[in-house]
């Protein structure tokens, strides 16, 4: 346990507080990695790899082409580590105002502007700018 307070002790000394560090933080991987049950069959290679993926904002099936794994592979990584996918957003409209706003799916732009303003886009998550709205799981979140 003592390895686990140490690299807790490190994220406090980089970020602050451990409140501030971000999920994906080299120490919180580390601490995961000790935490969670390792699979012998999926290399640790692999799981460096996904977790990068992750980070950046990938799809699962882009992660499992890109790492040629199966997809069932890189969700259980995911799950593993407790972190979530999000989503590519395809639809976007930007107001008059200067608000910008991203979604996946048509429908949930459709509900809050007219068609016609709405541009096709392929914009990943990493990608998605400060002071930005998004849809992501039935609501709309600020970035």
């Amino acid at each position: 346990m003592t390895s686990i307070v140490k690299f807790v002790n490190e994220a406090e000394d980089k970020y602050g507080s451990i409140a501030k560090a971000p999920i994906n933080c080299e120490q919180f991987v580390k601490v995961r990695s000790i935490l969670k049950f390792k699979d012998p069959k999926i290399e640790q290679v692999n799981v460096i790899r996904i977790l990068g993926f992750i980070e950046r904002g990938y799809v699962a099936s882009e992660i499992a082409s890109i790492c040629r794994v199966s997809l069932s592979t890189v969700q259980k990584v995911a799950r593993q580590n407790d972190l979530k996918f999000h989503q590519i957003y395809k639809y976007e409209y930007t107001s008059n105002d200067g608000k910008h706003y991203l979604s996946a799916s048509r429908k949930a732009m459709l509900k809050r502007f007219p068609s016609y303003l709405i541009k096709k886009t392929f914009i990943r998550y990493k990608d998605v700018k400060p002071e930005t709205f998004y849809y992501e799981k039935g609501k709309w979140n600020w970035k």
